[in-house]
Order: C-alpha cells, then sequence, then structure tokens
C-alpha cells in the first residue's frame, strides 16, 4: 500500500459562502472540482459565518465530521447535530 501525506501547507485555501476550503485529494487526479467530474474528493473546510448553506454536491454522497466542536445543520428541512469527530 502507498500512503501519501498531504499537509495543509501545501494545499490552497478557496473561498465558499461560510469560510474557507482545502483539498487535499481529488480522484481521478485530472478531475476539476468545479466541473464536478470527479469520483471523490477529500477536502477540509472552516465555518466562519452561520448560518452559512453549504455547496450542494447533487448526485455524491458527503461525510461530514466535525473536527473542532460540534455542529447543527438543517438538511431538506431536517435538522441534524454532529458531534465532535462523528461521521
Amino acid at each position: 500500500m502507498n500512503v501519501h501525506v498531504f499537509p495543509k501547507k501545501d494545499s490552497k485555501a478557496s473561498i465558499w459562502s461560510g469560510g474557507l476550503t482545502y483539498e487535499y485529494m481529488i480522484y481521478p487526479k485530472m478531475a476539476k472540482y468545479a466541473d464536478r467530474d470527479f469520483v471523490f474528493r477529500i477536502s477540509s473546510a472552516t465555518i466562519e459565518e452561520v448560518p452559512s448553506e453549504f455547496t450542494k454536491f447533487k448526485g455524491y454522497y458527503r461525510y461530514l465530521v466535525m473536527l473542532d466542536n460540534g455542529l447543527e445543520i438543517e438538511v431538506n428541512k431536517e435538522k441534524k447535530a454532529y458531534k465532535q469527530y462523528e461521521i
């Protein structure tokens, strides 16, 4: 198995409506986030604006993990709460 380390310092921040996001991996390598032609993507984001509207990823599964604290969110008019480190 090949293991790759993707340090945050080597990634560029992009702005989203609620803060900043850092892309660590996208597959396939030639895929472009803006084109939504990726199979999967790993990124981290800050949430600095409350409320915020998350980017919609129709046709994708999204997994959230809160690294600093919890998050209360509404998805399709359903309220959800994530605890720290909960997927």
